[in-house]
């Protein structure tokens, strides 16, 4: 027997996208900044879903989202996960 309710959707298309990142050097004084080259975006999850990654643009068109969609999890089906120590695998400090 499942878990899953027939009438449940297990996934479902996200909504849009938030931009939760870009290599644009915004510290730096404007004579020497640069464009950005790269962004991250986050998906919208409907409500009771949520969304299990980021996704990447770029090129010169990079900050705008992404065309397509991607699924999100039904959030009954997920669990949160706490990280207590996580290391530091990258960062753009300067």
């Amino acid at each position: 027997s499942s878990d899953v309710c027939s009438s449940d959707l297990v996934a479902a298309k996200s909504n849009g996208w938030t931009k939760i990142w870009d290599n644009e050097n915004y510290n730096d004084p404007p004579e020497k900044r640069h464009k950005a080259t790269v962004a991250a975006w986050m998906p919208i999850a409907p409500d009771e879903y949520v969304a299990m990654g980021v996704s990447f643009t770029s090129g010169p068109d990079c900050l705008k989202p992404p065309r397509r969609a991607v699924l999100c999890l039904k959030k009954s089906l997920s669990s949160e996960v706490k990280i207590k120590e996580c290391p530091l695998a990258w960062t753009d400090a300067r």
